[in-house]
C-alpha cells in the first residue's frame, strides 16, 4: 500500500514537471512569436528604407547603384519570413540571419565604418530571444565579419576598435538586461507550476472528499435501515413477549381449575379411602393413585414457573426490599432442605468467609433462588454432596453452591440458563421442568446481581454455580425502568421506524404510480421505478416491500424471478387496464400509448416520451391551453435523455387534426381528453381509424384518472418471500385476502 503511494505520488510528480515544462514551452512560445512580429515590422521598416535610398540614389546623376544588394536581402528576408510566420522558431531565425546578412552585403559594397557599427544593435536583437551560448556565438561571428570587412577599408584598425567596442558594449548590455527577464519569467513559470500543484492537490482532495461523504452517506442509509429494521424486529418481539405472558395467565387460569380438581381427587383417594367408604386401596390402585397425584403437583409446579418467569420478563414483578441478614435467609434455604439431602444420603454444608453485613434485598425471591439452586443440586448429585459458600469480596456477596454430581460439559454450559433445558441425567425421576435456573437468574438481575456457572465435565466433580449481590445501595435499589414510559418510548420508536419503512413500487404507467404511491403513503416512504429497472434498485434503497403493477404481458419473469431473491416480500399485481378501453368501445388495450395525469413534470414526460418514441423528432400537441403547448416545448428542447431535440408542433382545434396528419405524419402525439370544440376520445378513435398504435403512439395528458375508474384492477395478486412466512403472517395474509374478496 505505501509502495503504491509512493508510485502514485512520482507519477503526481512526474506530471507536475511535464506540466512545468509544457507551460515553459508555451511562455517562450509566445514570447518569441511577439518579437517575430516585431522582427517583420523591423524588416518592412527596412525594406522601405533600402528602397527609398536606392531608389533616390538611382535618381541622382552620379547615384551609386551599390545598395542594391542590401535591398534584396531584406526583401529575401522579410519575403521568407513571412511565409514560415506560423513556424515560430524558423521564421526568427530567418529574419535574424537575413538582418545579419544584409549588414554584412552593405558594409561588403559600401566599406565604411556605419555598416560595422550596425552589428552591435543586431546583437541586442539576438540577446532578446537567445540563450548566453547562442549570444555568445553570434558575437563571435560578427567580430569575424568586422574583421574581414575592415579589411577592405585603407585604414582598418581605425575603424574596428570603435566597432569592436560598440559590439562588445551591445553584447553586454544586452546579456545584462536580458538575463532578469528571463529569470523572472522562470519564476513566474515557477510559482504558476506550484500553483497548478496545489490546484491538482486540492482537486484530488477535494474528490476524495467527496468520495467519502458519499461513503458516508451510504453508511449512515445502511445504519438507519438497519436501525428502523431492528427496531421493527423488536416490535414483533415484543408482541410475541406479550403473547407469551397472555397465554400464560391463560394457561394458568384454565388448567389451574381442572388441575385442582385432580390434585384434590388424588390426594384424598390415596390418603383417605374410607371416604368412600373404603377401609384400604390395593396396594397396586394405591401407588397408581399416588403417582397421579405426584404428576398432578409437579405440573401445578411447572404451571406456577411458567408463569412466573412470564411475569418476570413482561417487568411485573416488584421486589418487595428490606435490609436482612443474608446468612439468615441462606440458613432458612438449607433448613429447609436438609431433609431431601439426609433422606438421600447427602451431606449439606454451609461455609462463610469474611463479615457478610446485613442487604437490602427481597428475602422470599433470594431465598427461592436458594432452593431452586439447591433443588438442582439434589437432583443431579448421587453421592457426596453439596456445599454453600457465602462470602464478601470487595463491594459485593458471592453465593455460590457447588455439587459433587455429573457435571456438564462446557458446550452445553452456555446453554444452562435457557428455558427448558436440561442436559444431565437426573438421578431423581421428578427433577422439575427447567425453568428454575432461568427463573433464578432473573431474580438476580432485579437485584443487580450476576449469575453464572462453573463445570469441568467431569463426573464428581459437579457443577458451581455462582451469583453476586452488590452491597452498595444504589446498585441494589436498580429496579428495572418503568414499563408505561418504557413501551411509550419504543412506541414512538415503532411509529417512527413504520414511518421509515421504504417500499419500493415498480409500474411502466405514471398514472398507476401516482395513485400507488398515493395508497401506499401510510406504509412509509415510497420508491418509484419501472418494472425493468426494478432490481437495480434493491441494493440502492434496500426495500422492506416490493410491489410490482404490470399488465400481464409487461410481467417479465427475469425480473420477477430477480425481485423475488430478495429478502424482502414481493407483491405482484396483474393489472387489467383493458376493462376502460373496452367500456369506451376501444378495445384494442394498445390504443394508448401512455397516460399522464396533470400536473405532470418535465420527468413524466421524457419518461413517458422515452417509452412510446424514443427517438421522437416531430410532437404532435393537440392542446388548447396555450401555456401547456409552450411547457412541451419547454420540457423537450435540448434534454440529454433524449437522442434528438423533438420540435413541438401544436394544433388548439380538434377539426385541425386530421388534416395536419395528413399533411405529415409525427412521431408521436400529445393528446388533451378535455378540447374545447369536441371530445379527446372522438379525436383518439378519429386518429386510430387510419393509424395504429405501433405506426402513431398516442400519449394522453389530462386531470382524469385513466378513463375515469379506478386506476389499480387486477387479474392476480402474488405475494412471495425468500424466507417462509411464519405461522402468523400466513393466518393475518389469509384473513385479509378473505376478507377483500368475500367484501
Amino acid at each position: 500500500m505505501v509502495e503504491s503511494n509512493m508510485i502514485e505520488r512520482q507519477s503526481q510528480q512526474a506530471a507536475s514537471g511535464v506540466t512545468f515544462e509544457r507551460l515553459l514551452e508555451a511562455e517562450q512560445g509566445d514570447v518569441q512569436e511577439r518579437y517575430q512580429r516585431y522582427l517583420l515590422v523591423l524588416l518592412l521598416v527596412l525594406v522601405w528604407g533600402a528602397a527609398l535610398r536606392w531608389t533616390l540614389l538611382n535618381s541622382t546623376p552620379g547615384g551609386s547603384a551599390s545598395h542594391w544588394p542590401t535591398l534584396v536581402a531584406l526583401l529575401a528576408a522579410l519575403g521568407l519570413s513571412w511565409g514560415l510566420r506560423r513556424q515560430t522558431r524558423p521564421a526568427m531565425t530567418t529574419s535574424l540571419v537575413g538582418l545579419l546578412l544584409a549588414i554584412a552585403l552593405e558594409g561588403w559594397f559600401n566599406p565604411g565604418l556605419l555598416p560595422l557599427l550596425l552589428f552591435a544593435p543586431w546583437t541586442v536583437l539576438v540577446a532578446a530571444v537567445a540563450p548566453t551560448g547562442v549570444l555568445l556565438a553570434a558575437s563571435a561571428v560578427c567580430v569575424a565579419l568586422i574583421t574581414a570587412l575592415a579589411g577592405r577599408l585603407p585604414d582598418p584598425p581605425a575603424v574596428m576598435l570603435p566597432a569592436g567596442v560598440s559590439l562588445l558594449a551591445a553584447t553586454a548590455v544586452a546579456w545584462i538586461a536580458s538575463r532578469p527577464i528571463f529569470d523572472s519569467l522562470s519564476m513566474a513559470l515557477y510559482s504558476a507550476s506550484d500553483a497548478i500543484r496545489a490546484r491538482d492537490e486540492l482537486r484530488e482532495q477535494r474528490q476524495q472528499l467527496a468520495q467519502t461523504v458519499k461513503m458516508l452517506d451510504e453508511a449512515l442509509y445502511r445504519q438507519s435501515r438497519l436501525s428502523t429494521s431492528l427496531i421493527l424486529a423488536r416490535q414483533q418481539a415484543e408482541e410475541a413477549r406479550q403473547l407469551k405472558v397472555r397465554f400464560a395467565n391463560m394457561i394458568s387460569h384454565e388448567i389451574r381449575t381442572p388441575l385442582n380438581i385432580i390434585i384434590s381427587f388424588s390426594e384424598v383417594m390415596a390418603n383417605a379411602p374410607e371416604s368412600y367408604g373404603l377401609r384400604e386401596w390395593p396396594a397396586s390402585l394405591r401407588a397408581d393413585v399416588n403417582e397421579i397425584y405426584r404428576a398432578g403437583k409437579h405440573l401445578l409446579g411447572l404451571i406456577n414457573d411458567v408463569l412466573e418467569l412470564a411475569q418476570v420478563e413482561a417487568n411485573r414483578v416488584i421486589l418487595k426490599r428490606e435490609r436482612v441478614p443474608l446468612l439468615e435467609v441462606v440458613e432458612q434455604a438449607i433448613a429447609l432442605t436438609r431433609g431431601w439431602f439426609d433422606h438421600a444420603g447427602l451431606s449439606l454444608d454451609l461455609q462463610v468467609a469474611g463479615d457478610i453485613p446485613d442487604m437490602l434485598i427481597d428475602r422470599v425471591r433470594i431465598r427461592q433462588v436458594l432452593l431452586n439452586l439447591l433443588s438442582n443440586a439434589r437432583h443431579y448429585t448421587a453421592q457426596g454432596g453439596v456445599t454453600v459458600r457465602v462470602e464478601r469480596l470487595a463491594d459485593e456477596v458471592v453465593v455460590s453452591v457447588r455439587d459433587t454430581g455429573t457435571g456438564i460439559s462446557r458446550e452445553n454450559l452456555q446453554h444452562l440458563f435457557d428455558e427448558f433445558t436440561r442436559f444431565a441425567e437426573s438421578v431423581d425421576a421428578m427433577a422439575g421442568s427447567g425453568l428454575g435456573l432461568a427463573i433464578s437468574r432473573l431474580f438476580i438481575q432485579l437485584h443487580g446481581g450476576r449469575m453464572w456457572a462453573e463445570s469441568a465435565g467431569v463426573p464428581g466433580l459437579g457443577t458451581t454455580v455462582f451469583f453476586t449481590l452488590p452491597l452498595s445501595a444504589a446498585a441494589a435499589l436498580s429496579e428495572p425502568r418503568d414499563a408505561g414510559r418504557d413501551t411509550e418510548y419504543w412506541q414512538s420508536r415503532y411509529d417512527q421506524a413504520r414511518a421509515e419503512r421504504v417500499v419500493l413500487v415498480a409500474a411502466d404507467d405514471p398514472t398507476t404510480v401516482q395513485v400507488a404511491a398515493r395508497l401506499f403513503a401510510n406504509q412509509g416512504r415510497i420508491v418509484t421505478s419501472s418494472v425493468a429497472g426494478a432490481p437495480q434498485m434493491l441494493h440502492q434503497h434496500e426495500p422492506d416491500a416490493v410491489v410490482v403493477l404490470a399488465e400481464g404481458r409487461a410481467l417479465q419473469h427475469d425480473v420477477i424471478d430477480a425481485l423475488r431473491r430478495w429478502r424482502a416480500p414481493v407483491v405482484t399485481c396483474e393489472l387489467d387496464v383493458s376493462a376502460g378501453l373496452k367500456r369506451l368501445d376501444l378495445a384494442d388495450a394498445d390504443a394508448i400509448n401512455g397516460w399522464l395525469v396533470k400536473p405532470i413534470t418535465r420527468d413524466d414526460l421524457i419518461s413517458a416520451l422515452l417509452s412510446a418514441a424514443p427517438n421522437a423528432r416531430l410532437v404532435l400537441s393537440i392542446e388548447d391551453d396555450a401555456q401547456m403547448s409552450r411547457f412541451y416545448e419547454v420540457a423537450l428542447a435540448r434534454d440529454q435523455r433524449l437522442p434528438n431535440s423533438p420540435r413541438v408542433l401544436n394544433v388548439s382545434r380538434a377539426a385541425d387534426v386530421l388534416p395536419v396528419l395528413n399533411e405529415r405524419l409525427p412521431d408521436v402525439v400529445l393528446l388533451d381528453l378535455n378540447l374545447g370544440d369536441a371530445s379527446g376520445w372522438d379525436v383518439l378513435a378519429a386518429i386510430r381509424k387510419r393509424w395504429p398504435s405501433r405506426e402513431l403512439p398516442v400519449i394522453v395528458v389530462t386531470a382524469m384518472d385513466r378513463f375515469g375508474l379506478p386506476a389499480l384492477q387486477s387479474r392476480a395478486i402474488g405475494v412471495t418471500r425468500l424466507s417462509t412466512f411464519g405461522q402468523r403472517e400466513t393466518v393475518l395474509c389469509l384473513q385479509n385476502v378473505l376478507e377483500a374478496v368475500l367484501a
